[in-house]
């Protein structure tokens, strides 16, 4: 038998995300300061505070989640940036490794609205 989110579990998803995009946003704000960028995550803030005062159904959590971007266009070929160390070695920067700390939580929270079923 297939699971279904019940409410208080959709309210604790939704809570969760919340969470996370205020960390993230304050992360962007402290570090990256792109004013278009921080506006979109805002908004997504904005939308998920909307849908615990005032409820939601399947379509809305999933629009909530399709709003929510990644910062990077990750694609089947991706590779995320590198700079050559004092070694000469390329590795991920630190900027992006603190960036992804914030960054994976939020997109992890947001797909998970739109799973309809098993946990």
């Amino acid at each position: 038998m297939e699971y279904h989110y019940t409410n208080n579990d959709r309210l604790m998803q939704l809570n969760d995300l919340k969470g996370h995009l205020t960390l993230l946003i304050a992360h962007l704000q402290l570090n990256h300061n792109d004013a278009k960028i921080i506006s979109i995550y805002e908004r997504a803030l904005f939308d998920v505070d909307e849908l615990i005062c005032n409820g939601f159904n399947q379509n809305q959590l999933s629009n909530v989640s399709d709003s929510i971007p990644d910062l990077f266009n990750r694609h089947k070929d991706w590779v995320p940036p590198l700079e050559a160390g004092s070694d000469g070695k390329l590795s991920e920067p630190q900027w992006f490794l603190a960036l992804e700390n914030y960054l994976q939580p939020v997109l992890k929270s947001a797909r998970k609205l739109k799973e309809s079923g098993a946990r």
